[in-house]
């Protein structure tokens, strides 16, 4: 994919991505949070991202950490979720709420335990 990016994109041009990356194992905690989700979770390593991008031949790659504003993000997902708690079980059925929080819960943890970081990468494609 990065190829193909690579090739389409003008000169001076930015591919911009915004990715969750893996930083260390996952917890029992985090893998419950995938198995919630149902999510398929193939992160890869910051450097594993930045080896590709190179690959394809991107030069000026600059990594922005955003873990904290998606820390801040779990924890107001989980305020609504409890805020519109009786409305919730009402739609979606007492276990999926319970799910819902749990995933947050964990997702939060595995952001704070560096076992999952947020980053937005910017690959330029000089001239």
């Amino acid at each position: 994919m990065n190829n193909e990016t690579f090739r389409v994109l003008k000169p001076n041009g930015n591919l911009i991505i915004v990715d969750w990356i893996k930083e260390n194992n996952f917890s029992q905690n985090t893998l419950k949070m995938i198995e919630i989700d149902s999510a398929n979770f193939n992160l890869i390593t910051i450097e594993e991202y930045l080896e590709c991008l190179k690959r394809s031949g991107f030069k000026d790659i600059f990594v922005y950490n955003l873990t904290e504003n998606y820390i801040k993000y779990s924890d107001q997902k989980t305020f609504k979720c409890n805020e519109l708690r009786e409305e919730y079980i009402n739609r979606f059925g007492q276990k999926v709420f319970d799910n819902a929080l749990l995933s947050w819960d964990y997702q939060k943890k595995a952001f704070l335990n560096h076992e999952i970081r947020v980053v937005k990468i910017i690959a330029n494609k000089s001239e």
